[in-house]
């Protein structure tokens, strides 16, 4: 790309990235392709469903580089930095849908949570279902919910209700679920 676009985006069928565009942006605009492109939202309320698995990507690239997760989420909830926790992940409401404390910071902190909740072998197997079974559809954050529900038999009632539709910081049952 000639940079005359002045951020990176993910399209239909590749990521464009602009000059100079990180690491981490290239595996944010890459994890579009399973989230966003792959599978799509039904409305912008659903925005979460994109952009909060596209910034987990950083993550998990991080991870696989060695980097400690669960350090890095007990830190970032830390009762003094709870900024975030008051965006919305769900219908945030027309033009406060790309809310950087939302769907980019508080959802990669909800997808960690909600990984530990599940544990690692269901996450990530329930996540492949659903990538199968919606490939090429629309899927909405409280589909979301249902098919993981659905798949690992773990009831997300209370944790979806704190984390994804409500705003504020969530219990501590929802907020250090599993072994963190």
């Amino acid at each position: 790309m000639n940079g005359e676009v002045p951020f990176s985006l993910e399209t239909f069928t590749r990521p464009i990235y602009t000059e100079g565009a990180d690491v981490p942006t290239i595996v944010h605009e890459n994890g579009h392709q399973w989230w966003g492109e792959n599978v799509s939202i039904k409305r912008w309320r659903d925005i979460c469903l994109t952009e909060c698995f596209a910034s987990y990507s950083v993550w998990l690239w991080d991870e696989s580089r060695r980097a400690d997760l669960d350090d890095r989420y007990r830190s970032g909830v830390d009762p003094d930095g709870e900024d975030f926790f008051n965006a919305p992940l769900y219908d945030m409401g027309p033009g406060n849908e790309f809310e950087f404390e939302g769907v980019y910071l508080k959802g990669t902190y909800f997808l960690h949570a909600l990984r530990a909740k599940l544990g690692d072998d269901a996450f990530f197997s329930a996540m492949r279902q659903i990538q199968r079974e919606y490939a090429g559809g629309n899927m909405s954050m409280l589909e979301l919910r249902e098919g993981l529900e659905a798949k690992t038999g773990t009831d997300l009632t209370s944790f979806w209700q704190e984390w994804v539709l409500d705003t504020g910081r969530p219990s501590d049952a929802n907020l250090f679920p599993g072994d963190l």
